[in-house]
């Protein structure tokens, strides 16, 4: 199966490939939202999971117009708009979300949409992040 996984983290990015190359998954690994957004929008979608990170650093801040961040406005939040640039694109691809601090706002915006699970980033080796991507095998 073809995973997205976007995290700008060096070590945690090599970390999941390890891991999700070990279990006979193809990665395609993004380490910046601007790459993310452009692989998001590909047609068709090339990958069958999408493995997204909240907080990332931005390449070129440059790039982007608030219309690309219709309800991030901090870095911070960065992952929970390419949430919901995916949701647009495809409302069912399942969508593991890495957080080192998700806030209560996040959970209520991420609320309406199905196939979204949340992971600790600390915990994610440990949280047996094969045993939820295989839970979304179809």
């Amino acid at each position: 199966m073809i995973i997205l996984l976007v995290d700008d983290e060096l070590a945690s990015l090599r970390a999941i490939i390890a891991t999700l190359e070990a279990n006979g998954h193809t990665v395609n690994a993004i380490d910046n939202h601007e790459d993310a957004r452009r692989e998001i929008y590909r047609k068709p979608i090339p990958f069958r999971i999408a493995i997204l990170d909240k907080s990332m650093r931005l390449k070129d801040p440059q790039e982007l117009s608030l219309d690309d961040i219709p309800t991030a406005e901090t870095l911070e939040r960065i992952g929970v708009t390419l949430i919901h640039m995916l949701r647009k694109v495809d409302p069912k691809v399942p969508i593991i979300f890495l957080s080192g601090f998700l806030e209560d706002r996040d959970r209520v915006e991420l609320a309406p949409y199905s196939h979204i699970h949340i992971i600790d980033k600390g915990n994610v080796l440990t949280t047996n992040l094969m045993h939820v991507i295989d839970s979304y095998r179809y």
